[in-house]
C-alpha cells in the first residue's frame, strides 16, 4: 500500500478509473474481515477503539495525538518533522501499524469510538477513557497531573480543517505539510516539559483517513438516507445475511453487523454525495467512504527517553604502583536526559573501592574522584581495561568503554640486570 497504491493514488496524472475494480475487490474483502474482527475473530486487535481501550493501565502516561483526518502520507510528513525537531533524541519509535477505523469514516461517529474505546453503537453509554481537549494548554495541564496508566487525548482539528477549506489539492498539501511541522514541535514541547523519570509514551493516530484527491458531489444517496460527505445514514429494510450489499458505486451497511447506531451507505467510487440541499460542486480530499486510505488508519507509538546516545568517559591520573590511589573519571553526557553510571567493570574496575551509582545531568560534563585499592604497575597498565555500565531512565543498560590516561610511579625498577656492569 505504501510503496505502490498511495503514490499512485496521490499522482495527479493517475488513471483513477482503472482502480475501480480493485477498490471494489478491496471493499468486499475488507468488510468480511471487519465483521469478523467485530465479533472477536482475526484482526480484532486492529479495531481502533480496542487499541485506545488497551492504553489504559499501561505503565506510561500516554498522550494520544488524534490528528483529525490524518492519512498515511501525512503521517510520513509528521514523523519526519518529529525526527527533525527532536534534536535531543528523546523519542524512540516502538511501534508502527495499521488500525481499522470506525465505519463509516465520519468524525461525529468515529471520534467518540476512539475516545470511549467502544464501537460507535455503544458510545452513548460509555465514559471517556481519559481527559480530552482541543486546547494545547489544557492538554499540558492534564499531562502534568497524570500518573502512569492515565490516557490524555489531544483532539487536533488539523489536517481535517485545512482539507475542508482548501481551494485546491496542491494548496491543501502545502498547508497541511506546514501545519504538521508546527504540530510536531508542539507535541515535543508537551512531552519534554514533563518531569524526568516519568514514563511517557506518545500515540499518533486519527479518527478517519480521507480520499487522496479532489472529488465531485455527483452521487445520490439512497432514498431516505441523509448524506454526510462520502457517507449517508438512514434505515435499510432488506438487509442480507452478509450484512452489506454492494451497489455500483457504494455499499449499504447494516447497523447490527457493523456496530453502527443506524444503517449507512458508503461510497467506494471517487464521488461524494450531494449535500442535504441536493447541491453539487467539488470538495478536496473528502472522507466517509471505503477506499483504503479512508479506512486503514495509522497507529504509531513513541516512548520518551527509551534510547540514549552513548556518553564518552575518560579516566585520568597517576599513582604509586601497588599502593592505594585515586583517578578522575570524566563523563560527557550528550543527551537531554540524565545518565546513571551504575557500576564500573573490567580488570581495573575490580580495584575500585566504595563505588556508588553516579548521576550525570543532561547535556553536561562532570568529574568524579574514584578510589583504587591498588594502583597498577606500568607493566600492567597496557593490558588493563575499564568499562562503565550506563543507564538512562527506563532504558536498557549499556556498557561503555572508558579511555584510560593513567600513569604509574614506581619506586623500584627491574633487577634483572642490576650487576651487569660489574661482570663486564
Amino acid at each position: 500500500m505504501t510503496d505502490a497504491y498511495l503514490p499512485y493514488r496521490s499522482w495527479n496524472e493517475a488513471d483513477h478509473a482503472a482502480l475501480r475494480p480493485h477498490l471494489r475487490q478491496f471493499v468486499e474483502a475488507f468488510l468480511d474481515v471487519y465483521a469478523a474482527a467485530l465479533n472477536g475473530g482475526a484482526h480484532a486487535e486492529r479495531l481502533i477503539w480496542r487499541r485506545s481501550a488497551a492504553l489504559c493501565g499501561q505503565p506510561y502516561v500516554t498522550l494520544v495525538a488524534v490528528c483529525d483526518g490524518l492519512h498515511l502520507h501525512d503521517l510520513a510528513i509528521l514523523q519526519r518533522e518529529l525526527a527533525r525537531h527532536d534534536t535531543g533524541r528523546r523519542l524512540t519509535l516502538t511501534g508502527q501499524d495499521i488500525a481499522f477505523g470506525a465505519l463509516p469514516t465520519i468524525t461525529s461517529r468515529a471520534k467518540p469510538a476512539l475516545f470511549c474505546g467502544v464501537a460507535p453503537a455503544q458510545t452513548g453509554t460509555q465514559p471517556l477513557l481519559g481527559f480530552q481537549a482541543t486546547k494545547e494548554d489544557r492538554v499540558g495541564e492534564a499531562l502534568r497531573g497524570a500518573a502512569a496508566g492515565d490516557v490524555v487525548f489531544w483532539n487536533i482539528a488539523e489536517p481535517d480543517v485545512i482539507y475542508h477549506k482548501a481551494e485546491s489539492l496542491d494548496r491543501a498539501r502545502d498547508e497541511v505539510s506546514a501545519r504538521l511541522s508546527v504540530i510536531a514541535r508542539r507535541l515535543l514541547g508537551l512531552l519534554t516539559a514533563l518531569p524526568e523519570g516519568l514514563p511517557v509514551q506518545l500515540v499518533v493516530t486519527t479518527d478517519h483517513g480521507r480520499l487522496l484527491r479532489a472529488s465531485g458531489r455527483t452521487a445520490t444517496p439512497p432514498d431516505g438516507f441523509n448524506p454526510e460527505g462520502r457517507a449517508a445514514y438512514g434505515a435499510w429494510a432488506d438487509i442480507p445475511a452478509a450484512g452489506f450489499r454492494l451497489e455500483e458505486n457504494m455499499v449499504l451497511l447494516g447497523r447490527s453487523r457493523y456496530g453502527l447506531a443506524e444503517d449507512a451507505a458508503a461510497l467506494f467510487s471517487d464521488e461524494t454525495f450531494v449535500d442535504t440541499a441536493g447541491r453539487g460542486g467539488n470538495v478536496i480530499c473528502p472522507h466517509g467512504g471505503l477506499s483504503p486510505e479512508e479506512v486503514l488508519l495509522p497507529w504509531v507509538t513513541y516512548v520518551r527517553d527509551l534510547a540514549f546516545r552513548l556518553p564518552t568517559l575518560t579516566a585520568e591520573g597517576d599513582g604509586q604502583a601497588e599502593e592505594p590511589g585515586t583517578f578522575i573519571l570524566t563523563l560527557t553526557n550528550p543527551n537531554s536526559v540524565p545518565l546513571v553510571v551504575e557500576r564500573l567493570g573490567g580488570p581495573l574496575g575490580a580495584q575500585v573501592t566504595d563505588w556508588a551509582p553516579w548521576t550525570v545531568a543532561p547535556q553536561s560534563q562532570q568529574r568524579l574522584t574514584v578510589a583504587l585499592g591498588s594502583w597498577p604497575t606500568s607493566a600492567a597498565l597496557s593490558a588493563l581495561t575499564l568499562r562503565a555500565t550506563v543507564r538512562a531512565p527506563r532504558s536498557a543498560a549499556q556498557d561503555v568503554a572508558v579511555t584510560l590516561k593513567l600513569k604509574s610511579v614506581e619506586l623500584y625498577t627491574s633487577t634483572a640486570d642490576i650487576l651487569g656492569d660489574l661482570l663486564s
